[in-house]
């Protein structure tokens, strides 16, 4: 995994939580996987990304967690979490490439950013915002975005049926374009229902097998 343990036990602030583990899998350039419960919250981290790209860039340059982000921490978990950083200017400027940013926003490391336009014409107002509240006129640079910043993305993994498959179609359509979607499971609260025996097909589109519990 590419985010530090600090950073799973954040309790109580979801968009801090979602900020820091964006912040650290956009610092690994070799990531492969994207691995969640449920497809709605890698949407989320792509929401994340089109809402604070310049937050994101600037926090990778100087290897520093946005101040904002960082009054909301526990003094030890900034303190781990940052421990685990150092400025990457490198990195900062691919990703910057990758989101349709200038370079100017890795130089201004000292300028305040609240506030500036996302990627997106109209930003989720929400951690988990629904895939119609987002505009049909997507930035080219959401395209594929994915590929762009992890180039040795393979796979998503994560449940995309049922409800869940509104945020895969979508990511699908953008985000994600090129890259497969395993759902792995069909499950329910009371147990494991089946298992997708052949992706990179949906479990509602596959053959499944059932659990047999002896």
């Amino acid at each position: 995994y590419s985010t530090p343990k600090a950073a799973y036990m954040i309790r109580g602030d979801e968009p801090a939580a979602l900020y820091l583990h964006t912040l650290f899998a956009l610092r690994d350039r070799k990531l492969g996987i994207l691995e969640a419960n449920f497809s709605s919250i890698v949407y989320t981290l792509f929401a994340q990304i089109s809402r604070t790209p310049r937050q994101l860039v600037r926090d990778l340059a100087t290897g520093k967690i946005d101040p904002e982000i960082c009054g909301r921490l526990p003094p030890e978990t900034r303190a781990e979490l940052e421990g685990q950083l150092s400025p990457n200017p490198v990195r900062a400027k691919e990703v910057a490439a990758a989101l349709g940013l200038s370079d100017d926003v890795i130089l201004k490391t000292g300028s305040n950013i609240t506030g500036e336009s996302s990627l997106l014409p109209s930003p989720p107002s929400s951690p988990a915002p629904r895939p119609s509240a987002m505009t049909r006129d997507v930035d080219a640079a959401t395209t594929g975005l994915a590929r762009k910043l992890w180039p040795d993305m393979k796979l998503l993994l994560c449940v995309s049926t049922g409800a869940f498959s509104l945020y895969a179609e979508k990511m699908e359509e953008t985000f994600t374009k090129g890259i497969p979607n395993y759902s792995p499971i069909y499950g329910a609260t009371e147990g494991l229902i089946a298992v997708n025996l052949h992706p990179p097909h949906t479990v509602a589109k596959a053959g499944a097998t059932r659990e047999r519990k002896t």
